[in-house]
């Protein structure tokens, strides 16, 4: 693929998953705005904390399988072996059904078990994240096959698609109906059930175009897996666990009232990075496909993505720090005000998290999962015992500062690697390249 070429899948790919993802997380925004504004503080934690549990239980569905898969699949059919290809789908699809359900079934039993332990959460909570763990491996399979193949337009479609089912499940139980928390959790299941549907026929048009290939690597799943996949399933669980941690670390210290106040806060945040995490995530599936075709791309590709990340990332705080208390006002009313402080603190994380999603991408790239696992161990660990101690001295603002000092920690290893272990001399992102030299 020449740069120009090049350039053009780069444009459309950031175009619809800017689009996408705006449309996705102003969707979930305005959902959650219904959910805040319709629920007691106290029963908005609770779904915050129903959210977080779904979230870590997922992971084990395909101990994120799914996340590298999506580069080996993108790297065959840059080489043109659809037939590895459909091998990889196929491994791929037979483990996450098996592993998938047998999540259900035992967060199912699990469910009676939690009760006790958690007795803050109404049981039927419990017992519909168990049905949402089984509709949500079936969409997983679904969205990792699409994209692997970088059909970024059908993917943010449906993906807002079952945005927009979501909300208005939410409109019809929460603010029609008058429903409480257990009815609201309920909505994001017969809205992903619904997003299945029609997610369907695109799926079986992708499989049906590589089912006359024959597959050149039998075990090629298997020898993914054991060459880099291995080190995501090590580290997965940790990072996932560790990622929702804050809610937990804020209830057990601050009370369910405090998990909602920073649930609103990372709502609107997360909003805000939407703009930094499409441009991650196209770089993503074609920095998979262009290493494998031409590196000295590649690295082009990674340095211009960093350079428009940290311009975009900067104007992002600025406007944070601007508008956020108006913002939390404004959509959530005045009860949480306090989420502003919060918002504007972790908003100075946006250029290092951006930087870091390339870099990560490029590692996967790469098929450097090993150094991955590492630095995610160091981050995970880092995130949680900085969260422990800074939550005793300052509160809540103490986990809001700690979203912005672990991604230093993570750029300092990332900074390491590339000289170390990838051999380049200077980071290639600060590195020049004239503009005399065609590739």
């Amino acid at each position: 693929m020449n740069m120009g070429k090049l350039k053009e899948k780069i444009i459309k790919g950031v175009f619809w998953f800017t689009s996408g993802a705006v449309a996705v997380n102003a969707l979930n925004l305005l959902t959650h705005i219904i959910l805040v504004r319709a629920l007691s503080i106290r029963d908005y934690g609770l779904l915050s904390l129903a959210l977080s549990a779904y979230a870590i239980f997922l992971i084990f569905s395909d101990f994120g399988i799914g996340s590298y898969i999506v580069s080996d699949i993108a790297g065959e059919t840059g080489k043109r072996k659809y037939g590895n290809v459909k091998a990889l789908i196929k491994g791929y699809s037979k483990l996450s059904i098996i592993l998938g359900t047998t999540l259900a079934i035992l967060s199912f039993i699990l469910s009676f078990t939690l009760k006790g332990i958690l007795p803050d959460i109404p049981m039927n909570l419990l017992l519909i994240i168990s049905l949402y763990l089984f509709v949500s491996f079936v969409k997983n399979i679904i969205l990792t096959t699409i994209y692997g193949f970088g059909d970024f337009k059908n993917y943010n479609i449906l993906t807002t698609l079952e945005a927009l089912f979501k909300l208005v499940s939410v409109v019809v139980f929460i603010y029609l109906l008058h429903e409480g928390v257990v009815f609201a959790l309920f909505s994001y299941v017969l809205g992903t059930i619904a997003a299945i549907l029609l997610m369907i026929p695109v799926f079986l048009k992708k499989i049906n175009k590589i089912r006359k290939y024959k597959v050149e690597d039998v075990g090629i799943f298997k020898k993914y897996f054991m060459d880099h996949g291995k080190w995501i399933v090590l580290s997965r669980p940790i990072t996932m666990i560790a990622k929702q941690s804050h809610y937990w670390i804020a209830e057990y210290f601050l009370g369910v009232n405090a998990v909602a106040i920073l649930s609103v806060a990372l709502r609107v945040y997360s909003f805000l990075y939407t703009m930094l995490r499409s441009i991650g995530a196209t770089v993503f599936q074609t920095l998979c496909e262009q290493v494998q075709v031409n590196k000295k791309i590649a690295k082009i590709l990674v340095k211009k993505s960093i350079k428009y990340s940290i311009i975009l990332s900067i104007l992002m705080i600025l406007f944070t720090i601007i508008f956020s208390n108006r913002i939390v006002s404004f959509l959530f009313t005045d009860k949480y005000l306090s989420s502003g402080i919060v918002l504007v603190i972790v908003s100075f994380s946006f250029p290092l998290l951006s930087i870091n999603d390339i870099l990560r991408s490029y590692l996967y790239s790469l098929k450097k999962q090993k150094i991955y696992f590492h630095i995610s161990i160091i981050s995970s660990l880092s995130f949680v015992i900085l969260q422990l101690l800074l939550i005793c001295f300052l509160g809540l603002i103490g986990i809001a500062v700690v979203f912005f000092i672990n991604p230093i920690a993570v750029m300092i290893c990332y900074i390491y690697v590339f000289r170390n272990i990838i051999h380049i001399k200077h980071l290639v992102m600060f590195a020049h390249t004239p503009n005399k030299r065609k590739i």
